[in-house]
């Protein structure tokens, strides 16, 4: 896969039986989108026909599904469409709907399936129907902002991106990213998104102040650069020690909050079996962690994207961790420094999968995390883009590299920076093809 040649955001709406709240969905939101996105629906356990309610309270509003030809369908028939946003209604479809292709965001609106009052009478039918459709128009604009404003994957399907962390001047003596002064550089130099990294809180950027927020975002609207991903504040969210366990968990949802308000779609975070404590009770602090974690973000329309930094686990163990969470919550990160640092680069690349939600892509010479630039190490990066497509990957190429010493020379940094991924552009298979 090369290229997402179509510009237009794909959306899937996806209930129980695809008879009526997500039918009624794809037919309202058709005319809200105005042409602005292609629209679909499905069901995890389709009819065979439409709920004749659903389709008499769209006649009321002049949609006439069945004369359109809308039909039940199962989600499992879309698994090679590209989408960008998949919208789950009711519990059920949140359970089941499976992976599906182009890195989408998800969106779920917890809408009881209204024909659950099929048995108690015409009266009651008609109410719990139209209760539904009332809280289904309620949400559509959300899902149409989500689409048209938020950073999509397959907009900016391999194309360059670079964490802010490239303005540190060290760890000790932190340079903050400043969007008024980077991001024209960063649009000057060709790159398309950012990853505003706040591992080091404040000292990185003033996520906690509003109105720097919305100073972020109107910059990079002006520039136009999209905000995929948010790198969560803090160290490891799992800690040994209680307290400590808890700030990092509270600053992670923090996080998640801001992307959400920035419109991203990934927010990086780092966990592992804590050290220190028998592996049964570690797995348990882990188990806790992270549906903490999916919990909070099934709200947020972006997904936690956890690292292969993760102690204590293989490559397998980490991905079978990652597919205990719903494919709206919990995704892999790849950061190829930590992954040539224990040589599992392959390995990740082999598992991953559609969980792939992001990339770190920097070098180092396998004894510390130095982020160097691609080819500056002892990475193997010969092949490397080819197998990136065979994980089924959409998104862009998401640099995370520092050169402290070059802080006075950002535009040549940023140069050199861009002509890394254009080497790993050159790289793509010619059976690749285009998207």
């Amino acid at each position: 896969m090369l290229l997402m040649k179509s510009t237009q955001p794909h959306v899937l709406f996806v209930c129980t039986g695809n008879a009526g709240r997500s039918q009624m969905a794809e037919a309202l939101f058709k005319r809200l989108a105005g042409g602005k996105t292609a629209v679909s629906s499905a069901g995890v356990a389709p009819w065979d026909h439409l709920h004749p309610m659903a389709v008499r309270l769209m006649r009321e509003r002049g949609i006439d599904m069945a004369q359109d030809g809308q039909r039940p369908k199962d989600v499992r028939a879309f698994s090679e469409a590209l989408f960008d946003v998949v919208v789950t209604l009711g519990g059920r479809a949140l359970a089941l709907t499976p992976e599906l292709r182009g890195n989408p965001r998800r969106m779920h609106l917890e809408i009881k399936d209204p024909a659950d009052a099929d048995q108690e009478g015409a009266e009651r039918q008609e109410a719990a129907f139209r209760f539904a459709l009332t809280e289904i128009e309620r949400r559509l604009p959300d899902v149409l902002a989500c689409a048209t404003e938020g950073a999509r994957a397959g907009a900016l399907h391999l194309a360059g991106g670079i964490s802010t962390c490239f303005s540190r001047l060290d760890f000790s003596h932190p340079n903050a990213f400043e969007p008024s002064r980077h991001l024209p550089l960063l649009a000057q130099t060709g790159f398309k998104c950012i990853e505003l990294n706040l591992y080091l809180g404040g000292l990185d950027f003033a996520w906690d102040r509003p109105e720097r927020l919305r100073e972020l975002a109107a910059a990079a609207s002006d520039n136009g650069i999209r905000i995929y991903s948010v790198h969560a504040v803090g160290d490891w969210v799992t800690q040994v020690e209680p307290q400590r366990r808890r700030l990092m968990i509270d600053l992670a949802k923090a996080s998640a909050d801001v992307a959400a308000m920035l419109g991203a779609s990934v927010i990086p975070f780092h966990a592992g079996l804590p050290q220190g404590l028998e592996r049964a009770e570690g797995e348990a602090v882990l188990r806790d962690v992270l549906a903490e974690l999916e919990a909070h973000v099934l709200s947020c329309s972006c997904a936690f994207g956890w690292e292969n930094e993760a102690m204590g686990l293989t490559a397998e163990e980490h991905l079978a961790w990652i597919r205990r969470y719903r494919p709206g919550a919990m995704g892999l990160v790849l950061d190829t420094g930590h992954s040539n640092l224990v040589g599992d680069t392959d390995r990740y690349l082999a598992v991953a999968g559609l969980r792939l939600s992001g990339l770190h892509l920097n070098d180092n010479h396998g004894s510390s995390d130095d982020h160097m630039l691609p080819g500056l190490g002892t990475a193997a990066w010969e092949g490397f883009t080819g197998k990136l497509l065979r994980t089924g990957y959409i998104g862009p190429l998401m640099l995370e590299i520092h050169d402290f010493a070059r802080q006075h020379e950002l535009p040549a940094v940023l140069r050199d920076a861009a002509a890394s991924l254009d080497r790993l552009r050159s790289q793509i298979p010619p059976e690749a093809g285009t998207l």
